[in-house]
């Protein structure tokens, strides 16, 4: 069986720059597209990521802000039912606050109204916003 030759390494490297060297302009042009497509692609690359992180962070001060308002408007909606319901208990005639138990008006006004309290704050928020992206989809 015969071996081919092998060039040495000096070879080698003498003849890719006589390659190089007789087509020089040739060589810049396609070292230039591929390094203004690196560029290109980097820089767009950069500014997507930015309006990413950007959109992350403002997409996190508004659902703060939101949260925020949404506790703000269920405390108001909370006390507002307290004072309703103590306000109509008041008014009732005191036997039908008597037949009703001491447990009855307790729960209804710590649990009853807290339970709507926090689907105010809490789930109605969340209803509306998966109705929105529901309709965005």
């Amino acid at each position: 069986m015969t071996r081919l030759p092998v060039a040495d390494r000096a070879s080698v490297g003498r003849a890719t720059r006589r390659l190089i060297a007789d087509d020089r302009r040739n060589v810049v042009t396609v070292l230039a597209l591929h390094i203004l497509t690196a560029v290109a692609g980097v820089g767009t690359v950069d500014r997507l990521a930015l309006a990413i992180v950007v959109a992350v962070i403002v997409q996190g001060l508004l659902a703060r802000f939101a949260q925020y308002q949404g506790h703000r408007f269920g405390e108001r909606a909370i006390a507002r039912l307290r004072e309703e319901f103590v306000g109509r208990t008041l008014g009732l005639p005191v036997s039908v606050v008597e037949r009703a138990g001491t447990g009855d008006l307790a729960t209804r006004s710590s649990v009853d109204v807290t339970n709507v309290g926090t689907a105010v704050r809490d789930v109605l928020p969340i209803m509306m916003v998966s109705v929105v992206q529901l309709s965005l989809l």
